[in-house]
């Protein structure tokens, strides 16, 4: 076992340039110009036994980078202590990213191009974080300004008004395809919905609500055509999914109060769902290659996967990921 010390650290943003307004709990909120902008220093080179750690305080560091020998303690108390185990190789981390949100969308357009650039390369340029996963909401979620679908067509089950226009107008599209054409990496996209459009749930409603009838049935058929009109439609911009969620957050936990769009359902209705409904996933893509189960969620009924085709199990994170070809 090798045992990293982390001293106890107050990480608090500092501004060299801020705005005038006043708010409740600040005076002034930084401000994303040129000049007030900080790009990441250069990554250090660093032995086995080292590691490096950047540090932005109230005092005035933004982004300093230190380096820290490995199995050392430092003087003051620690406010925790990580073991790793060098000689055990789990599972392979994909990458690290963030999501394309509307909310995302909708501030850097506010933005300067410069300014737009210079966020963009702290995320996915070289000089920056190198996101290598990206997170893409299937319609509205709760960092968009509203609800909306892309078929609001009451009864329309074979989806022919289906239209992501809306991520065009909003910029997520532009946003997208700017990060993939900055980035020397491949970014691994997946999408998940928040909720299907109101007029398929019970309820009429995006909150908490849960699609008519069960599936297998015409509802949850049109549900699945609705991925794949989905993954269709982001092909034709160029922009190809790695993978994709079945549901955000399907379980509502304890004492959870939240007014954003959000299906519900346990993971038997969720596996039947990927079991009935599979050929309106692969109408004019890709197959299924390899599902992931979650963690803190039960398996799924071995009834309910008998008959899918499935490379690997492991463990993943949100709620059943389909990986695509």
């Amino acid at each position: 076992m090798t045992s990293i010390t982390i001293p106890p650290i107050m990480m608090r943003l500092c501004c060299s340039k801020k705005s005038s307004e006043s708010y409740e709990t600040r005076n002034g909120v930084c401000v994303g110009d040129e000049e007030g902008f900080h790009a990441l220093p250069s990554f250090p080179s660093l032995e086995p036994s080292e590691a490096a750690m950047f540090t932005t305080s109230k005092g005035g560091k933004r982004f300093d980078v230190s380096v820290l020998q490995v199995g050392t303690c430092h003087e003051k108390k620690a406010d925790f202590e990580i073991e790793l185990d060098a000689s055990f190789d789990g599972q392979t981390v994909v990458g690290f990213g963030g999501a394309f949100t509307d909310s995302s969308a909708t501030n850097l357009l506010k933005m300067s191009p410069a300014v737009r650039s210079l966020v963009l390369e702290a995320y996915f340029g070289d000089s920056g974080l190198q996101y290598t996963v990206g997170r893409i909401p299937m319609a509205s979620c709760d960092f968009s300004s509203g609800v909306y679908s892309y078929n609001d067509v009451d009864g329309d089950l074979e989806m022919s008004n289906f239209s992501i226009d809306v991520d065009e107008v909003s910029g997520k599209l532009s946003l997208i395809k700017d990060a993939l054409a900055l980035s020397k990496r491949k970014i691994s996209l997946f999408a998940s919905p928040w909720a299907p459009p109101a007029w398929m749930t019970e309820e009429n409603s995006t909150i908490n609500c849960r699609i008519q009838g069960n599936p297998g049935e015409p509802y949850w058929s049109a549900w699945a055509l609705y991925f794949s009109k989905f993954l269709s439609a982001y092909r034709d911009e160029g922009i190809d999914m790695w993978a994709v969620t079945v549901q955000n957050e399907p379980v509502r936990q304890p004492l959870q109060v939240n007014h954003w769009q959000s299906q519900r359902f346990d993971s038997r209705t969720e596996c039947d769902f990927i079991k009935l409904d599979p050929p309106m996933f692969t109408l004019s893509h890709t197959t299924i290659r390899k599902i992931k189960l979650p963690i803190g969620i039960p398996l799924c009924p071995t009834r309910s996967l008998a008959r899918i085709s499935v490379g690997r199990h492991f463990i993943g994170i949100q709620t059943l990921i389909l990986c695509l070809d």
